[in-house]
C-alpha cells in the first residue's frame, strides 16, 4: 500500500493524529513567547536623570547624566543594563541576534532532520530552546545575555520547522492545508497569551523564567504523543519501522485495519545523502526554489514591516500586543475555509497580490483620510498574514520528502533575511511617508504573480523522492513526434494516482 492509500484507511487525523496536532500546535504558541520577547522584556522605561550639577530631567537624553531613575511600572533588560539613550541600539540588536540564531538553526536542524529524522530533532531542539530561553533569565551581564539568546534563536529556528515537516506528513494529505493553518491561529493565540503574561508579570526575569518553563510541557507533550515520520522512515528504506507506526496510528485511531504493509519505494534511499545542492541541478526544481525563495522573504519582510509601521493601537503596549495577535484570526479563519474548496496556489497569488494593491493604495490617499490610510495598512497585513500561514503548506507540498526540512530550511532562511531588510524599509519613511507601502506593495505584488508559475498540489499526493516531481513534469510532455517521454505505464501509474487523489477529494468535499 501507498502511505497516503493507508492514511485514508486508517483515518487522515484521526483521534491520536489530533494529539499529535495538539501538541505541536502548542509549542508553535510556544514560539510566540520568544519571537515577542523583547516588546516586554525590552521595554523601554519612563525614566528621569540626575545630572552632575543636581538637576532633574525626565525622559531627555541630551544632557549627561550621573544616574538614571526608572518608573516602577515594570523592569526590562533596559533598567538591567541602562540600555537607552545611546545605549538603545542594544535592545533592538537583541532581537537581531536572536533572528539570526533562527536563520542558522532553520538552515542546520533543516539538514540534520532529513539525514537522523524527524522526531529526535525535534526533540533536541525543544529541550535546547528550554533550557537557553531558561538561562537567558539569569544572566551575568549583558554580553552572556547576546549569547543566550542566540542559542534560544538558534534551537527556536529548528524546533519550529522541523516540527511542523513532521507535523504534515503525520496527517493525510487532505488535511494538511487544516493543520497548517491551525498551527497559525495557535501562533495568534501565543501572541495573545504572551502580552496577558506580561501584563500580570512585570519583572522582566521572572517573566522570562514563567514563560521559559512552559517548555517543559511542550517538551512532554512531543515525546508522549508525536512518533517518527512514517514517510521519512519509508524513504529511508525503513519499511518495518514504518508499518509500525502506521499500526499504532491505527490502533490509536479506533482503524479496522492493524496489519499494514507498504509498498516500498522504487528506488531505495538509505543511505544515500542529499544536499540543497540536489535542488538546484535541474531546471524545475531550480525554478520552483528560485521562486519559493522570493515569497518567503517577502511574506516576512511585508509582514513584520507592516507590524512595525502600524505603531501603537491607541492603547498600552499589553493590549496594542494582545490585538495585534488578535486581527490575524479572520485572516486565518477563512483561509482555513477557501483551503478545503480552492488550490493552495490561487489563494497564495489572491492573497499576495490583494495585499500588494492594498499597500500600494496607501500612496493615494493624503495623510488626512487616516482612517482609510489605517484601513488599507490592516487589510494589508491580514492578507499577508494569512499568505504566510499558506506558504508554509504549500511549500511543504512541493517539495520531495528526501530533502524537505532542507528546503524548507533554505525558504526559512530566506523569511528570516525578510524579516531583517524590514526595519531598513521602513526607515524609507524619512524620505516619504508612503514609500515604504510603495516597497511593501511592489514586492507583495510581484511575489504573487511569480508563484502562478508554480503547479497547484491541492488534492495531489505529496512527492517522495526527486523522480515523482521530474516524472510529473515529463508526463505531459513529448518529444518532437509526439511520442511520451517516459512509457505509458508510467503515465498510467502516475496519473491513476492522481485520479485517486481527486476522486477522494471528490467524494469527501476536501
Amino acid at each position: 500500500m501507498d502511505i497516503d492509500d493507508v492514511f485514508r484507511e486508517i483515518g487522515e487525523l484521526g483521534r491520536h493524529q489530533k494529539k499529535i496536532f495538539l501538541a505541536v500546535a502548542l509549542l508553535n504558541g510556544y514560539i510566540a513567547f520568544h519571537n515577542l520577547n523583547t516588546v516586554f522584556i525590552g521595554a523601554k522605561p519612563a525614566f528621569s536623570c540626575l545630572t552632575a550639577d543636581g538637576s532633574v530631567v525626565v525622559n531627555t537624553c541630551d544632557l549627561e547624566c550621573k544616574t538614571f531613575e526608572y518608573s516602577h511600572e515594570f523592569t526590562s533588560i533596559a533598567t538591567e543594563w541602562h540600555l537607552i539613550c545611546g545605549d538603545a541600539y542594544k535592545i533592538s540588536l537583541v532581537q537581531s541576534v536572536y533572528m539570526f540564531g533562527v536563520l542558522i538553526g532553520a538552515l542546520l536542524f533543516g539538514i540534520i532532520s532529513d539525514k537522523y529524522g524527524r522526531f529526535w530533532t525535534v526533540m533536541y531542539t525543544t529541550v535546547g530552546l528550554t533550557i537557553a530561553s531558561f538561562l537567558s533569565s539569569f544572566p551575568y551581564n549583558l554580553e552572556m545575555y547576546f549569547a543566550l539568546r542566540f542559542m534560544t534563536g538558534f534551537h527556536c529556528g529548528g524546533a519550529i520547522l522541523v516540527s511542523f515537516v513532521l507535523l504534515t506528513e503525520l496527517v493525510g494529505s487532505s488535511k494538511r492545508a487544516l493543520c497548517g493553518m491551525l498551527m497559525q491561529l495557535f501562533f495568534a493565540v501565543g501572541i495573545m497569551v504572551f502580552a496577558l503574561f506580561a501584563y500580570f508579570i512585570r519583572e522582566w526575569k521572572t517573566l522570562s523564567a514563567v514563560t521559559a518553563a512552559i517548555g517543559t510541557f511542550n517538551s512532554l507533550l512531543i515525546y508522549w504523543f508525536v512518533p517518527e515520520s512514517p514517510r521519512w522512515c519509508l524513504i529511508q528504506g525503513k519499511v518495518q519501522q514504518a508499518e509500525k507506526i502506521l499500526e499504532s496510528i491505527a490502533k490509536k485511531n479506533g482503524a479496522k485495519l492493524t496489519e499494514i504493509k507498504l509498498s516500498p519505494p522504487a528506488k531505495s534511499h538509505e543511505g544515500q545523502k542529499y544536499s540543497m545542492v540536489d535542488l538546484w541541478k535541474h531546471k524545475l526544481l531550480r525554478k520552483r526554489t528560485i521562486i519559493q525563495i522570493y515569497a518567503w522573504f517577502v511574506n516576512s519582510a511585508v509582514y513584520y514591516g507592516l507590524t512595525m509601521s502600524a505603531g501603537s493601537l491607541g492603547s498600552s503596549m499589553y493590549i496594542s500586543v494582545a490585538l495585534s495577535g488578535a486581527v490575524e484570526w479572520p485572516a486565518y479563519l477563512l483561509t482555513i475555509v477557501l483551503l478545503s474548496r480552492i488550490g493552495r496556489r490561487s489563494i497564495l497569488c489572491s492573497y499576495m497580490v490583494l495585499g500588494g494593491l492594498c499597500c500600494i493604495g496607501v500612496m493615494m490617499f493624503p495623510a488626512v483620510y487616516s482612517k482609510t490610510i489605517t484601513t488599507l495598512a490592516m487589510m494589508g497585513k491580514l492578507t499577508i498574514a494569512a499568505s504566510f500561514a499558506v506558504i508554509y503548506v504549500y511549500s511543504a507540498e512541493l517539495f520531495p520528502t528526501v530533502i524537505r526540512n532542507v528546503a524548507m530550511g533554505l525558504t526559512s532562511v530566506a523569511a528570516r533575511t525578510g524579516g531583517i531588510m524590514s526595519p531598513l524599509i521602513i526607515a524609507l519613511i524619512d524620505i516619504h511617508r508612503t514609500l515604504p507601502y510603495l516597497v511593501y506593495g511592489s514586492l507583495a505584488f510581484t511575489a504573487g504573480l511569480l508563484c502562478i508559475m508554480l503547479p497547484e498540489t491541492f488534492g495531489q499526493p505529496m512527492p517522495e523522492t526527486f523522480d515523482d516531481i521530474l516524472d510529473e513534469d515529463t508526463m505531459k510532455k513529448t518529444d518532437k513526434k509526439g511520442k511520451k517521454l517516459i512509457s505509458e505505464d508510467r503515465v498510467k501509474l502516475l496519473q491513476d494516482k492522481v485520479d485517486e487523489h481527486n476522486e477522494f477529494d471528490q467524494v469527501y468535499h476536501v
